[in-house]
Order: C-alpha cells, then sequence, then structure tokens
C-alpha cells in the first residue's frame, strides 16, 4: 500500500472477484514510523479490503478503487485511480 515497504497487506482470501465489488480479508503491516520509519516497529491488523468502481484504464478493464478498513476501527482509507 506504500511505495517504500511501510504499509502492506498479506494473506488476502477474496470472495466476490469479478463481480461489481470484490471482498477479501487479510492482514495489514503498518510501520508506526516511531521515531522514523526506518526505527519503527510493524504492527499487524486484521483489515477488510473492498474494490470497486469497476471500469478501464489503460486499455484494461479493472477495479478503480479500493477501501482498507480495520476490523476493530472506524477507520476507512480509501483511494480511486486518477
Amino acid at each position: 500500500m506504500a511505495a517504500d515497504g511501510n504499509d502492506t497487506i498479506t494473506r488476502l482470501h477474496w470472495t466476490g472477484w469479478g463481480t461489481s465489488t470484490a471482498r477479501a480479508k487479510g492482514l495489514n503491516h503498518v510501520n508506526n514510523c516511531n521515531p522514523s520509519c526506518a526505527d519503527g516497529h510493524i504492527k499487524e491488523v486484521h483489515v477488510t479490503v473492498r474494490l470497486f468502481s469497476r471500469g478501464y484504464y489503460h486499455g484494461n478493464y479493472v477495479y478503480e478503487c479500493y477501501a482498507v478498513k480495520p476490523a476493530s476501527a472506524a477507520y476507512l482509507r480509501r483511494f480511486c485511480l486518477p
């Protein structure tokens, strides 16, 4: 989820792949970057990932948006392709 590797999601188990919304449960590895990202600690958080808004992007049929929600929090991270 981050280009520098400080936020990754593993162990994704998908349902609904190819439908209007695909969902997965997985494990998010997030670096707290405290006191810095180089010296921070990785925390593992169970998350639900949702892919949606299907369309064409650079000639390919893709899910254009994703949302990541920790299992135990209301926080929701969302991103769509430009």
